[in-house]
């Protein structure tokens, strides 16, 4: 009946009272459900059976309405109930007639955990100051508050019922109780530890001196090794018995390793791993309150330790989302309404969460400038393959057709041109002239259809050129001599700015009406711009040289009169680079403040960055954080992560990074035969 609601719900809402209902969404259903809640009360009055099934049957219709909307499935109900049938409200009623007690960690390292569990499982006392009995106001259970390595021998041996302790307590008593449920939460181990690099392993302890407050434990960890161990035992600060000249080692807990680094210690061995853990006298280990406190306490565990995730994805990908987020038992999956796309709901450790989000990441569909992008692989420009006037060539639409197919997210079709002056190859793309418009229309067209968000990459290769392939002398910030390959240039003056300003917004006149997505402007690669910024090539003292703000002057000035131009309507991508521009980490010449002033000027401009290293996980300005750290610390702007990104293994992560919406993948990469596919099954596990 669910699975049948549903299907209606899809339907027109002129033509199906379920689709009506969730059209008009909770507020409405929610109405219904009170209206037929009361119906049920007036039927239930008279003694007509079959008018109260019949007011039964439209209260439980408007119920699964509701939880349709919810996104609650009859499974979720299945699951809640099958929880509520662990015990019989009669038999924890029972249960809670007899009197129990629990003795609790008074002090230390795991006490003020255990407090928070208890008043969490539903547990209210109020314990008075300086006493160490306290009585549950809704349960018949007595706390007694102990040191926590007494309490194993009071439940094991005494009258204690219960008892929240560590397992390393409960090892080093040796009495005999029931671990009911370990509680996830004082996890740590019970090492030998030794002065730094004075001793290769435990081995080497034979005949020494070792210190511990688990005299029990270290007895028989040596005895199994045939190690003749002389033992002391302290109460506490063991870690300093080393130091103090009382201990050649020591055997003492370790959490997260700072006190054992602080006193000079290293672990030679680990003893056991240990946590906190409610444990019972086996006498009433089976009684229904004990059940009763195990269901709280576990209950509490799986919720911590837990989370729920939400997310859409293409019908297609459904079964590496199931095998992603497989849930507890299974997911739960809805139709989003839209053609071809799910929507999933699982709970997933929460450990877990940051693994399964980059796993998941690829395959989730995002929206950037209101367009739907079907994943967050970018294709880097081809570059080179056009025909000499500029015009596309058959091998750059079978390229990019290829691609498309294999089901790339978004296309940067290759260094275009903007004007002949501009040109830095012979067989570079274009986009100068009006012959140039008619191939890229087609081809923007058919990788639409097929699904990429596709954008162009305007070029002015600036000095970086000669006159035989650009007509003319080529024009740069400063005169400036590439190589033999390469003319000198001469230094762009006021009409050049504006003519240059000019061919970048009658090039993207021409991008919007080929249909392009989005445009990028080259601000790397040693062209016109990058020339611009890099005090290498840019030695001018007016107002295009010097400080920064100059020295992007030309650069904002083309990015704004291109806005103006389309009034908006199309996105624009910065694609820069500046490890060209550090030297290294401990000598820059381009600081970590001239790049926080780049960001900054630059953000009002631009709608993403595009930033290119040598490799995307490379550290910057002395930092340890990467490129792509450091610039969402300056801006909310979408960023494209690229830099050496060859393997499933640097793309995990850069993904781990969780500072970019996009990855542009290396070439090599995308060579691989159905490369999509491998780089979902290296991810997606």
């Amino acid at each position: 009946m669910y699975q049948r609601l549903i299907e209606r719900g899809n339907q027109p809402a002129d033509t199906s009272y379920t689709a009506s209902l969730l059209t008009a969404g909770a507020h409405k259903i929610l109405k219904k459900v009170a209206e037929e809640s009361a119906e049920v009360l007036m039927a239930s009055v008279s003694s007509d059976k079959t008018h109260l099934t019949a007011e039964i049957a439209d209260l439980y219709y408007h119920v699964m309405v509701l939880m349709i909307n919810k996104g609650i499935t009859p499974a979720d109900v299945r699951a809640e109930l099958e929880k509520r049938s662990a015990l019989s409200g009669l038999a924890e009623k029972a249960a809670l007639r007899k009197p129990y007690s629990m003795a609790v960690p008074k002090k230390g390292r795991i006490a003020e955990r255990t407090e928070i569990l208890l008043k969490k499982a539903g547990l209210n006392y109020t314990r008075r100051h300086r006493q160490d009995v306290a009585y549950c106001l809704n349960a018949p259970l007595m706390l007694v508050f102990l040191p926590a390595h007494d309490i194993p021998l009071y439940v094991g041996e005494g009258e204690i019922h219960y008892g929240i302790t560590g397992q390393d307590l409960v090892a080093e008593n040796d009495v005999c109780v029931e671990e009911v449920e370990t509680l996830a939460y004082g996890i740590c181990k019970l090492c030998v530890q030794a002065p730094k690099g004075k001793y290769a392993d435990a081995e080497a302890l034979a005949g020494k001196r070792v210190v511990t407050s688990f005299p029990r434990l270290a007895e028989q960890y040596f005895k199994t090794r045939e190690l003749p161990i002389r033992i002391r035992t302290v109460n506490g600060s063991v870690e300093a018995a080393c130091s103090l000249g009382l201990a050649d080692a020591v055997v003492d807990l370790v959490e997260s390793g700072e006190t054992m680094e602080a006193a000079g210690l290293e672990a030679l061995d680990t003893i056991m791993r240990t946590e906190t853990v409610f444990i019972a006298n086996p006498r009433v280990a089976e009684d229904e309150f004990t059940q009763i406190l195990k269901m709280r306490f576990n209950g509490i565990k799986t919720a911590e330790q837990n989370v729920i995730i939400e997310y859409n994805i293409p019908s297609a990908r459904l079964p590496d989302a199931v095998r992603i987020t497989p849930g507890s038992k299974s997911p739960t999956v809805m139709d989003t309404g839209e053609a071809g796309w799910k929507a999933v709901k699982s709970l997933i450790p929460r450990a877990d969460i940051n693994h399964v989000i980059e796993r998941i990441s690829l395959l989730e569909s995002f929206t950037l400038y209101n367009h739907t992008i079907r994943n967050r692989i970018v294709v880097p420009p081809s570059d080179g393959n056009a025909q000499r006037d500029g015009r596309v060539s058959h091998t750059i639409f079978e390229y990019y057709l290829k691609l498309a197919k294999q089901e790339a997210g978004t296309l940067i079709l290759d260094n275009a041109y903007v004007a002949q002056q501009g040109k830095s190859s012979p067989l570079q793309l274009g986009i100068s002239e009006e012959e140039h418009i008619n191939g890229l229309k087609n081809l923007v067209k058919i990788l639409t259809d097929e699904g990429v968000y596709v954008g162009i990459r305007f070029s002015h290769a600036g000095a970086k050129t000669n006159e035989k392939i650009c007509g003319e002398q080529p024009v740069g910030p400063s005169e400036i001599n590439f190589g033999k390959d390469y003319d000198n240039s001469r230094e762009f003056d006021e009409d050049d700015a504006e003519e240059i300003t000019m061919y970048f917004t009658h090039a993207i006149e021409r991008a919007e009406e080929i249909g392009f997505h989005f445009v990028e402007v080259n601000a790397a690669q040693q062209m016109l711009f990058d020339q611009c910024i890099n005090t290498r090539y840019n030695q001018r003292t007016d107002k295009y040289g010097g400080p920064m703000e100059n020295r992007l002057r030309l650069l904002i000035t083309v990015l704004d009169a291109m806005r103006t131009r389309v009034k908006g309507k199309i996105p624009i991508s910065l694609f820069f680079s500046i490890h060209d521009k550090v030297q290294d980490k401990a000598d820059p010449d381009f600081s970590a403040q001239d790049f926080d002033q780049f960001i900054r000027l630059l953000e009002p401009h631009v709608d993403f960055f595009h930033p290119i290293t040598i490799h995307v996980m490379n550290k910057f300005f002395g930092e340890e954080v990467t490129l792509l750290e450091w610039i969402r610390n300056s801006t909310s702007k979408p960023l494209i992560a690229e830099g050496n990104i060859k393997s499933t293994s640097v793309l995990k992560e850069a993904i781990g990074l969780e500072k970019a919406e996009m990855y542009c993948l290396d070439k090599g990469l995308l060579s691989r035969p159905n490369w999509l596919q491998f780089i979902q099954k290296k991810i997606t596990g």
